[in-house]
C-alpha cells in the first residue's frame, strides 16, 4: 500500500513508475523468448 505523500511521491508518479516497471518486464520477457527458440 502506497501512503500519500510518502517521500513526496505523488499518486501519478507512483502510477508512472509501476507502468515503466511493467513495460520493462514485458521487454525482458520478449528478449528471452527471442533467445530461447
Amino acid at each position: 500500500m502506497i501512503h500519500r505523500g510518502y517521500n513526496a511521491v505523488t499518486d501519478s508518479e507512483a502510477d508512472a513508475a509501476i507502468k515503466h516497471t511493467v513495460a520493462a518486464i514485458s521487454m525482458v520477457e520478449k528478449c528471452i523468448e527471442t533467445l530461447i527458440p
